[in-house]
């Protein structure tokens, strides 16, 4: 994953890769977590450098959800008169309705409101 001014460059100094973000998160009290990552091509986290895939035991950080907000493949939208993306718009006005406040109910929502 890498940062808004990434270069190939300069990727060891300003990305992390995800089994490193990964040993960070892991390494901590916390039981349930929620990692959010909302840029253009987030998807990508789920591939390595190579562009290969991550198995399951490899993606999976025990007693996190994982939400990206765009396929490996697409750019994140936003409005430029808006401090937030689209995709965190949305999040923040589903934890506020009272039946979308578990990760559970939040995907049910979400899947059903594409349709």
């Amino acid at each position: 994953m890498t940062g808004i001014n990434s270069t190939k460059d300069s990727i060891e100094v300003s990305a992390i890769p995800y089994d490193k973000l990964k040993k960070i998160i892991e390494n901590n009290n916390i039981q349930r977590r929620i990692l959010i990552i909302d840029a253009c091509y987030s998807g990508l986290a789920a591939q390595d450098a190579e562009g290969n895939n991550y198995t399951e035991d490899e993606l999976d950080i025990k007693g996190t959800y994982v939400l990206t907000s765009s396929g490996s493949a697409e750019v994140a939208r936003f409005d430029t008169d808006s401090p937030n993306t689209y995709f965190t718009e949305e999040l923040i006005s589903a934890f506020k309705k009272k039946d979308c406040q578990t990760i559970k109910n939040l995907y049910h929502w979400k899947i059903s409101t594409q349709h």
